[in-house]
């Protein structure tokens, strides 16, 4: 996993810095809600996305590191598993997040080519292939949400879920499912919502009521299991 994230940012870097010299000095390096270019500046700054992909690959192997020291300083194999799992998990993600990242910096490259070059960048379909990348996204970490156990680092981290392994465990099933369901949404919007900032009420909408169902489920774990465990103290 460490490999690959390596792998997927120097890939970004050095089609960027390949692409680099075919670009004239000054490229739109912004774009609006309905992916026109709304700002210009340096092709350098078509670094920066490479150069974010390049810090996620070295701080993706420190936080890993964390999760193999607790694996090897386990007392008990429950201990040991579930740090095995968040490892699992952790890699997974990274690798998901760098592949998307890499895909995002290719169709930019090609967006600001064609900006630079005289052409339309809105009014295709490209327009919305980061809103399609994004939906995939959440539906990976959908999948992997119900996988983790119980952690300070990675999940869903409110005082609700952490409350015991029984809440993290529920919660984050229920979130993984509630986040699958938003990727297909957003999949959907992408492929049949055309005016791209459509798309993006529509995704903004879906995060919140996704993250909202989620919260209030967590809360009604939490009280089910705090009055389960009140009754079995008395």
């Amino acid at each position: 996993m460490k490999k690959a994230i390596w792998i997927l940012a120097l890939i970004a870097v050095i089609g960027t810095a390949a692409v680099l010299p075919f670009l004239p000095e000054t490229v739109p390096v912004h774009f609006d809600a309905a992916w026109n270019p709304d700002r210009w500046g340096s092709r350098w700054e078509l670094l920066l996305l490479p150069a974010i992909l390049l810090i996620l690959a070295a701080a993706w192997k420190p936080l890993l590191k964390v999760f193999e020291k607790k694996a090897a300083e386990a007392e008990d194999d429950k201990l040991r598993a579930s740090a095995e799992t968040n490892i699992k998990a952790i890699g997974i993600a990274g690798v998901s997040l760098a592949a998307v990242l890499t895909l995002v910096q290719a169709w930019l490259l090609y967006q600001v080519y064609r900006a630079a070059s005289g052409g339309e960048t809105a009014g295709t379909a490209l327009d919305r292939l980061p809103f399609f990348l994004l939906g995939l996204v959440f539906i990976v970490l959908g999948n992997i949400m119900p996988k983790t156990r119980r952690n300070g680092v990675i999940g869903f981290r409110v005082v609700w879920s952490l409350y015991n392994d029984e809440t993290w465990r529920r919660t984050h099933r229920f979130g993984g499912c509630a986040m699958v369901a938003t990727g297909i949404l957003v999949v959907l919007a992408a492929a049949l919502v055309s005016p791209p900032l459509a798309v993006t009420v529509v995704l903004l909408i879906l995060i919140t009521a996704s993250i909202l169902v989620t919260l209030t489920y967590a809360h009604k774990v939490y009280t089910e299991e705090k009055e389960r465990s009140e009754k079995d103290e008395n």
